[in-house]
C-alpha cells in the first residue's frame, strides 16, 4: 500500500495539480528505492552475520567498521578539496572546506545520527536484523506525523493503510509462537 500511495501521489488531486505539500514519488524513484531496499537488505544481513561471528566487542567491531567507510569519503573529500583547491595562501584551509556550510542542525543532525547507528549496533549485535527492520518500520509513521506538524505534509487514505498495515505485521510477529 505505501507503493500505491507513491504511484497515487504521481496523479495529483481531482483538478490535476500537484500541491509542494503532497508525498510525491516518480516511477524512477520507486526504481531506485527498490534497489536501495535490496542492497541495505543484503548490506544488513551480511553485517549482522559480521557482528555476531566475531568475538571482538561492540566499540572496536564499530571502530573497524567505519574506519573502513570512512577511508573512502575521506578519498572521495580529498579528491573535492584538489579538484576545486587553490594553491593561493589566502584562501581557507581544508579544514573550512571540510566544514563549509555546517550549521548548529547540521552539527544536531550528525549527533543523532551517530546515536542512532550506535544504537542498531547494539541491536544487530546482542538481537537481530527483523528487531531492526521493525524499529525501521516504526519510524516511517512517526517521521510522517512529525511532517504534517512542522511542514504541513498532506497524508491521503492509502498512506494510512501502510501504517495500518505495518501495524497489523507487527501484530502477527507479536502473537505468532516463535
Amino acid at each position: 500500500s505505501g507503493a500505491l500511495n507513491s504511484v497515487a501521489g504521481q496523479f495529483g488531486d481531482a483538478s490535476g495539480e500537484i500541491h509542494t505539500n503532497q508525498l510525491l514519488v516518480t516511477s524512477v524513484g520507486l526504481l531506485l528505492m527498490s534497489v536501495l531496499c535490496t542492497i541495505s537488505g543484503v548490506a544488513s544481513v551480511f553485517l549482522e552475520y559480521i557482528m555476531k561471528n566475531t568475538k571482538q566487542s561492540l566499540f572496536m567491531q564499530s571502530i573497524l567498521l567505519y574506519s573502513f567507510s570512512s577511508m573512502f569519503t575521506g578519498v572521495a573529500l580529498l579528491r573535492q578539496y584538489f579538484e576545486e583547491g587553490t594553491t593561493d595562501a589566502s584562501q581557507p584551509g581544508f579544514i573550512h572546506f571540510l566544514l563549509h556550510g555546517f550549521s548548529a542542525w547540521t552539527w544536531v543532525s550528525i549527533a543523532s545520527q551517530a546515536v542512532a547507528g550506535i544504537l542498531m549496533g547494539v541491536v544487530l549485535k546482542f538481537s537481530g536484523n527483523l528487531l531492526r527492520l521493525i524499529i525501521l518500520a516504526c519510524a516511517v509513521p512517526v517521521a510522517s506525523i512529525l511532517g504534517v506538524l512542522c511542514f504541513s505534509l498532506q497524508l491521503n487514505g492509502l498512506f494510512w493503510l501502510a501504517v495500518l498495515t505495518l501495524f497489523f505485521a507487527l501484530y502477527f510477529y507479536n502473537t505468532t509462537g516463535r
